[in-house]
């Protein structure tokens, strides 16, 4: 890796762990997560707990809110599906972020407009409802957390500069660059390689799980769940852990069929389940051989 690139994701992961610190993120999924941050801010509304299913935020009366965030750049369309997890809720919100996380529009929906479990938002449905629309400019973000969201905003673009990500799922895009740098992958696009991430030459596919593992306020656990395993079809399986710079801190490799729990499974299964080697030596202490 370059001394450049490695600069850039230094400097995200500092802008990163700012907004951790102030309550802005609570995980890496920071479209998503500043999304919530905004609506909150705007509504008046408190987090929920991380395992709180289906509602996002509470106001100060007790109605519940699903929040959803898109970003989405000058010709992206409005369009977004929501799936809503809870029939309990009073709202849907809709946060819609330019590409430095900052707010372009702002939807809430009332529940007698939502159809559960599932409600495509169009411009066409919207003009059918009665419903609040804040223009970015409107929404009442406090001016210190806009400056810190505008600044993480361009250390990311600085990144999607770089070339080495392909989508704004910047832990997952990571992993698959450094794996198919490491083992001559090529990467999958749209339409090839139908159920799995990459292949290499000899034709064999190659599913990617990417885990960001470092000691923190937000990674007390040493357990990592491995989502979306169940069905893959993929005839490996590369996990690639990345430390708190976003750099690889550690590769393996198995058949994906070893895995026991797809459903379940967990980052340990580096060394518990059959046929998976390291390729990259990791420095996480729990995840080396014992």
């Amino acid at each position: 890796m370059s001394e450049h690139l490695k600069t850039i994701l230094n400097d995200f992961a500092n802008q990163s762990d700012l907004l951790f610190e102030n309550g802005i993120i609570r995980t890496d999924s920071f479209a998503g997560e500043i999304g919530e941050y905004i609506a909150r801010a705007h509504f008046g509304l408190e987090s929920t707990p991380r395992s709180s299913k289906g509602i996002d935020a509470v106001s100060s009366t007790g109605e519940r809110y699903q929040i959803k965030a898109k970003t989405i750049g000058k010709t992206d369309s409005l369009s977004i599906t929501i799936v809503l997890s809870d029939p309990n809720l009073e709202y849907a919100c809709i946060v819609y972020l330019n590409e430095l996380f900052l707010p372009v529009r702002l939807l809430r929906i009332a529940k007698k407009y939502l159809a559960f479990p599932n409600t495509k938002v169009t411009k066409k449905y919207l003009s059918s409802i009665a419903h609040d629309e804040i223009d970015g400019f409107s929404v009442n973000l406090p001016a210190d957390a806009k400056q810190k969201i505008e600044k993480f905003g361009h250390a990311f673009c600085r990144i999607v500069d770089s070339g080495i990500i392909r989508s704004r799922k910047l832990v997952a895009d990571l992993g698959e660059y450094y794996a198919s740098q490491k083992l001559n992958l090529t990467l999958s696009a749209k339409g090839n390689f139908k159920g799995c991430d990459a292949q290499d030459q000899n034709g064999t596919t190659y599913e990617i799980k990417t885990r960001r593992v470092y000691e923190s306020g937000r990674r007390e656990s040493e357990s990592r769940r491995l989502n979306g395993l169940k069905d893959k079809t993929a005839d490996m399986l590369v996990i690639v852990a990345l430390d708190r710079a976003f750099r690889c801190a550690g590769m393996w490799a198995g058949p994906l069929s070893n895995v026991k729990n797809p459903k379940s499974a967990h980052l340990e299964i580096v060394n518990t389940a059959p046929g998976f080697r390291s390729i990259v030596p990791t420095r996480i202490s729990w995840l080396r051989n014992r």
